[in-house]
């Protein structure tokens, strides 16, 4: 049986997504949740009609948002079953023979590899970290405090929390090693 999400459950996920055009920003929505895991591969995405009524928008607007999803293939819609999650060039699940040997399955956990799968929204801060990549490049790219735009960030999440927290006041680092430096 396969993995459904309810029109109200999307409507949550997409709330607040670009509306110029509104299609297209639920398509981009859509496409973000699918990438990143939240919404899983194969999983039967509501009717056009629910989702008209969770979301408050023309039908057209669910319609066209549904087909850009097909035409990008993050979508397919099967006849009678409804529209189903997908991914271009489908599910990709690979291991390194030297990482995993032979007896132990893909389902089994190995302590060879401490590293993990991707945490859900990586896809779309992939996205928006090449859309900022232009403003780098102009100079070394090196920030070992991290980047002013992420600590600024960080300390608003801080501030927001009731802890005033200035970025200056913000090092971020890649590991715990450069940390400790």
């Amino acid at each position: 049986m396969s993995q459904s999400i309810s029109a109200t459950r999307l409507a949550g996920l997409v709330a607040g997504f670009d509306r110029s055009p509104a299609y297209l920003g639920l398509a981009d929505a859509l496409r973000e949740l699918i990438g990143d895991g939240r919404i899983g591969y194969a999983t039967r995405l509501p009717s056009e009609r629910d989702l008209t009524a969770a979301l408050g928008v023309s039908r057209t607007t669910v319609t066209r948002a549904y087909a850009a999803l097909r035409e990008t293939a993050y979508a397919e819609a099967r006849q009678g079953a409804g529209t189903f999650t997908r991914l271009p060039g489908g599910p990709v699940r690979s291991h390194d023979r030297a990482l995993l040997p032979p007896a132990v399955g893909p389902d089994s956990i190995s302590m060879v590899c401490a590293a993990s799968t991707a945490p859900p929204g990586i896809a779309g801060a992939y996205v928006d970290a090449v859309a900022d990549l232009p403003a780098h490049l102009g100079s070394h790219g090196y920030y070992p405090a991290g980047l002013p735009a992420l600590q600024a960030a960080i300390a608003r999440l801080y501030d927001d929390r009731g802890l005033p927290t200035r970025p200056d006041q913000i090092i971020v680092t890649t590991g715990a090693l450069a940390a400790t430096a």
